[in-house]
């Protein structure tokens, strides 16, 4: 907590975005010495820099001749946030290389504990088609929602939102990270009514990992690996957190309420998952509670 806390107290500083991105950097460099150290081998990197070097040129000329200051915030937090998804994404794989036992049945025991069957409500679920097929759209509109968040912020020039939105997902996924290495897990097991009813793509990842870690995977291939706590939750919620007070608080509760609904069976968690992550999430707001909200 302590970490945590001078992370809040940092966040506050004048210029927030560039204790962020040394934040960021740091997480890239783990990323690279893990890499190295366990044979995981991510390729694509040098093209997606090169992409994101060519942006920032022109984001950088254009700011020049403009010279509007919502223009250099769009363009600083929404790089910030692709370096952070991808460095985050290679963290969680190196987490996953953790000889911890895995901790299935625990949940599943959770779960009966609170007699939530993920594959009965998925059943009822997929009995209203139209509504199933809504919600796992939404539960892909994450790096849409994320994307226009940071816009709007800057746009409307709200002060401290994509310092305090970055800082509490950088904070989140440090600990969802963390407790996935500790308490490794695959998700429910597959069945014809869940959405992936071949098992979820993830796993074959998760267990060459558990392997040794000697594998090759693009950084466009790179998935979300992380069973308990969910991650999406994480998000869901932050993101309803950093609109509050805005106009668009009541759509964003809406769009996020559906896809907390989602998570079980769009995402293949347990319930204990979706507590797991509002533990998380709600430590990581307390964390970040210190930085400026404009009212």
């Amino acid at each position: 907590m302590a970490a945590l806390s001078f992370l809040s107290r940092k966040i506050t500083a004048r210029d927030p975005h560039r204790v962020l991105a040394l934040v960021v950097l740091a997480m890239i460099i783990a990323d690279i010495a893990g890499c190295v150290l366990c044979g995981f081998r991510v390729t694509g990197v040098m093209s997606t820099a090169a992409q994101l070097v060519l942006l920032g040129c022109v984001g950088g000329l254009y700011f020049w001749f403009r010279n509007d200051a919502r223009l250099l915030e769009m363009g600083i937090y929404v790089a910030l946030w692709v370096c952070f998804s991808f460095a985050a994404a290679v963290l969680t794989y190196l987490g996953a290389l953790s000889p911890a036992p895995l901790s299935d049945g625990m949940w599943a025991a959770c779960d009966r504990g609170l007699h939530f069957d993920m594959h009965a409500y998925s059943r009822l679920l997929v009995s209203h088609p139209i509504l199933y097929e809504v919600m796992r759209i939404d539960y892909g509109s994450l790096i849409v929602q994320i994307a226009g968040s940071v816009l709007l912020f800057a746009h409307w020039r709200v002060s401290g939102r994509n310092a305090a939105f970055l800082s509490a997902a950088i904070i989140s996924l440090l600990l969802c990270a963390g407790l996935a290495a500790w308490l490794p897990a695959l998700g429910p097991p597959a069945g014809v009514d869940a959405a992936f009813p071949n098992g979820a793509p993830w796993v074959a990842d998760v267990l060459g990992m558990r392997a040794g870690g000697h594998i090759t995977r693009s950084l466009a291939e790179l998935q979300g690996i992380i069973t308990f706590p969910s991650y999406h939750t994480v998000l869901a919620v932050l993101i309803v957190w950093v609109h509050r007070g805005l106009p668009t608080f009541w759509p964003a509760l809406v769009v996020n309420g559906l896809m907390l609904v989602s998570v079980p069976p769009a995402g293949n968690h347990y319930l204990t998952d979706m507590i797991g992550g509002a533990a998380v999430v709600a430590l990581a707001i307390a964390a970040t509670s210190r930085v400026a909200f404009a009212r």
